[in-house]
């Protein structure tokens, strides 16, 4: 099996084609431990080398950050809070929320 490189398709279909088939996922989290953290992580890093897009929000603690110490909760990662206003920027989604809560926290 011959394998295509990206080089290859622009020329034959031209990079608006390209622009085309890439597909922009929003990867929305929930993890209070971090372990939904690293699976979209490597989620996203394959997006990505399939030639897609990929950006990774969080869910809005609701939970007040004295249960959060309590807890001994790490840190929030760095990621954008998700908005309704986002949602039709992207093609596709992607959920991470842990299944001892069964749903998004708040939702």
């Amino acid at each position: 099996m011959e394998v295509v490189q990206d080089e290859e398709i622009t020329e034959s279909f031209g990079s608006e084609v390209m622009n085309e088939w890439r597909q922009e996922v929003a990867i929305i989290i929930y993890s209070i431990p971090g372990h939904i953290t690293a699976l979209v992580e490597a989620e996203k890093k394959g997006i990505e080398e399939a030639r897609g897009s990929a950006t990774i929000y969080q869910i809005p603690e609701t939970l007040p950050q004295e249960i959060l110490s309590k807890m001994h909760a790490p840190a929030k990662p760095d990621y954008s809070i998700i908005n309704v206003a986002k949602l039709p920027e992207s093609d596709a989604f992607l959920f991470g929320i842990p299944t001892i809560t069964k749903s998004a926290n708040g939702a």
